[in-house]
């Protein structure tokens, strides 16, 4: 049936009305729900998948939509090798591929062969100049069209670009409230989250009737150590104690540096003074430290102060 003036027009009120919405859209997933549906409604498909690249050269499933169940359950972070499958051509070679056939494509995984796709295009993901990774639009109910018109690829690869655009922007949005947050030279939760975190477990401490207790530590030898090996060797030694303290807090508490050599763990919902004590004990041995530069040694441990929620209130 022959498209006539009328029904690009509606196409493109419709194309508006999506791109209208996303330039709104300030949460990244809703974001790509109204991008990724938009193209794989546009295309005729089944929904669509965000691969996104990670560091160490692998492709990684990051958001799904529109795809079967089970397919998303099994796929769900799943990691390949940037090299693989049409995902790492399209990657490699920064230009949209569509396969009408998939199982008979070139570079089709039986994984997903298996799992019954059966046709796909996908494009990339770009982000100013880089390539952040691929959208898969795809085909599980039936077979896509045996081509698929340029001006529909634009449209898509205009979409992908987008999402790569928001993805972009919220990574960057949560670096900078990771540094806000952060201490710069340990990782470390710095005063501003730690305060947030000793409001939040005050009040859990009070509707659990369980304790709350804060460990405010400094390095004994400290500063012998920046003094007799310089201010590289008591970076190190600081490093070194917030490493000791991740291995032996429990995975609730909240450890933070304030500054200097001054360290805080945050214990949430302690169940006794016995189990606080156990705690600081195991700090105590694990921070008794042997430091060696340029032949130079110096052992150092921490002094701690401990107070406890709501015994100390006052």
């Amino acid at each position: 049936m022959p498209v006539g003036p009328s029904d690009i027009q509606a196409s493109f009120v419709d194309l508006l009305k999506v791109l209208t919405g996303l330039a709104r859209e300030t949460d990244f997933s809703c974001f790509f729900e109204g991008a990724a549906g938009a193209a794989a409604e546009l295309l005729g498909a089944d929904g669509a998948a965000l691969i996104m690249h990670e560091d160490d050269d692998v492709l990684r499933y990051r958001f799904f939509l529109g795809l079967p169940e089970d397919y998303q359950q099994q796929y769900a972070n799943y990691r390949f090798s940037s090299s693989q499958g049409t995902a790492g051509e399209v990657f490699r070679t920064r230009r949209s591929v569509y396969f009408s056939d998939y199982p008979s494509s070139p570079n089709a995984m039986p994984e997903y062969v298996a799992a019954g796709l059966k046709s796909n295009l996908v494009l990339p993901v770009f982000a100013g100049e880089q390539t952040l990774g691929v959208l898969a639009v795809s085909w599980f109910s039936c077979s896509g069209p045996p081509h698929v018109d340029e001006v529909s690829v634009k449209v898509a690869e205009l979409l992908a670009s987008m999402i790569g655009a928001a993805y972009h922007r919220q990574e960057l949005e949560q670096e900078l409230l990771r540094r806000a947050q952060h201490d710069a030279l340990t990782g470390l939760c710095n005063r501003v989250l730690l305060f947030d975190r000793m409001m939040h477990a005050f009040h859990q401490a009070d509707r659990s009737e369980r304790l709350a207790a804060v460990l405010v530590m400094d390095i004994d030898g400290f500063k012998r150590v920046n003094d007799r090996m310089g201010h590289e060797a008591g970076d190190r030694l600081l490093r070194e104690v917030a490493s000791r303290i991740r291995d032996v807090a429990r995975e609730s508490d909240t450890i933070a540096r304030l500054g200097g050599d001054e360290f805080v763990v945050l214990l949430e919902n302690v169940h006794s003074l016995d189990e606080v004590g156990r705690i600081i004990r195991r700090i105590l041995a694990a921070l008794n430290i042997q430091i060696t530069v340029n032949g130079m040694s110096e052992r150092v441990g921490v002094s701690i102060g401990a107070t406890v929620y709501p015994f100390d209130d006052n």
